[in-house]
């Protein structure tokens, strides 16, 4: 349908083996929250984008946005 417009907002996470809570079903659980967060962030930013989840001190890694953006 040419009247329907749809929009993507993607949230990006890093996980590493090993790293935070000793559980796995916790690592993993934590990891989608991170990304669920990111996601949020990227509707609230405008979305039709890619956020990726801040760094410990702060900085986001590979944001970007609009068609044929690259991270």
């Amino acid at each position: 349908n040419p009247h329907v417009r749809y929009t993507v907002s993607i949230g990006v996470a890093l996980g590493a083996a090993h790293q935070g809570p000793t559980d796995e079903d916790e690592r993993l659980l934590a990891l989608l929250d991170r990304a669920d967060q990111a996601m949020y962030e990227a509707k609230d930013l405008g979305r039709n984008r890619v956020q990726a989840e801040a760094t410990p001190d702060g900085a986001r890694q590979g944001a970007a946005d609009g068609p044929g953006a690259t991270a």
